[in-house]
């Protein structure tokens, strides 16, 4: 709507009709039919630099150096934060 391009990182696949799916970055960021919109999915465990890095040398070659990053990562431990244990906080 505002003609920006959305990327998401994340271990799990994104399920929206209007993405492109990239698999693994061990798999040569091989692409899967999917319609091309402006939001773009690559697979990444943010908590593995190897592949924090591999994913980002990609999206700075097909979408040029981002302008704004969001930083959501998180492990959701199904408690309130009053249960968490110092190990559930931790991780």
């Amino acid at each position: 709507m505002r003609n920006v391009t959305v990327i998401v990182l994340d271990v799990e696949p994104l399920v929206s009709e209007n993405c492109t799916f990239h698999l693994d970055f061990l798999d040569e960021f091989r692409l899967q039919d999917m319609s091309i919109d402006n939001i773009t999915y690559y697979k990444c465990d943010v908590s593995r630099w190897e592949e924090v890095e591999a994913v980002s040398q990609k999206i700075i070659e097909e979408h040029g150096h981002p302008t704004i990053l969001i930083n959501n990562a998180g492990v959701v431990q199904g408690k309130l934060i009053t249960e968490l244990s110092p190990l559930d906080i931790k991780q």
